[in-house]
Formats: C-alpha cells, sequence, structure tokens
C-alpha cells in the first residue's frame, strides 16, 4: 500500500494485506460500474469456539503453528462482480482487518439471483451465526 495511506491511518498494520481497506476502497460510488464492487461490509469479533475451529483446520504439523493464530476478528464482505453476479466472502483477520493471505476461508456464489434481497438475508445470516458462535461448524 502507498505510504501516504499508512499515514493517514496512523498505525502500521499487523499483517502483509488489509482486506478491510481494499473493501473500503472498492465500496466507494466511484467503483459501481467497475468489475468489483463492495455492497456491504463487517468486520466482527471471533467466538471462542470459532477461533478453536479454525486453528485446528489450518494447523500444519511441520511448523506446529497454524496459518490463522493471529486471527480475532471475521470479516464479511458481499461483493458485486460483472454486474449480475453476487458474492459473501469471508476472511479471518485482526483486529485492524489486516491478514497475512488474501484468500477467503469461506466463499457463497449467487450467479444471476433472482433477487437480491435473498442474497442480503444471507448476508444477515451469516452475520448472526458469527455472533452465535456457530460460523465455523
Amino acid at each position: 500500500m502507498n505510504k501516504r495511506v499508512r499515514k493517514k491511518l496512523g498505525l502500521p498494520w499487523k499483517q502483509k494485506h488489509n482486506i478491510m481497506l481494499k473493501t473500503l476502497k472498492l465500496s466507494r460510488k466511484k467503483h459501481v460500474n467497475s468489475e468489483w464492487y463492495a455492497l456491504r461490509y463487517s468486520l466482527m469479533p471471533m467466538g471462542e469456539n470459532d477461533y478453536r475451529i479454525l486453528n485446528n483446520e489450518y494447523w500444519n504439523e511441520e511448523m506446529q503453528v497454524s496459518e490463522y493464530s493471529y486471527a480475532t476478528h471475521w470479516f464479511i464482505a458481499l461483493y458485486c462482480f460483472n454486474r449480475d453476479n453476487l458474492r459473501i466472502l469471508t476472511f479471518p483477520c485482526s483486529s485492524d482487518g489486516s491478514s497475512t493471505t488474501i484468500s477467503p476461508v469461506r466463499i457463497c456464489d449467487y450467479v444471476h439471483p433472482a433477487c437480491k434481497a435473498t442474497v442480503f438475508q444471507d448476508f444477515e445470516k451469516v452475520k448472526q451465526q458469527i455472533l452465535n458462535d456457530s460460523f465455523w461448524d
């Protein structure tokens, strides 16, 4: 990222990629007609059960550490791409929205949905699962 943008945010990021900042940039009005556009996003704290299951899922036996041991929050975003396709992406990240990788751990695709309201409802369901600490079950 630009040095100027880092200065504006104040503290340096904890990890290499700031997913939240990239999503904020894609949610601006000038990106509405571009290929990728962020409709909604949310940064939510991770529950103890989800944290434990996520670390067990991505455990590296050779290095004796999990890929997402730094993760304390979930960042979920609803993206629109190619104007018709909607996608809900879920990222584990630290408290400032940064991550060591830009790869999501869960992707929900909606190709040419009949009604966007159903996709927004699914986005809210994912948020409720995170609040109930039952997202990764």
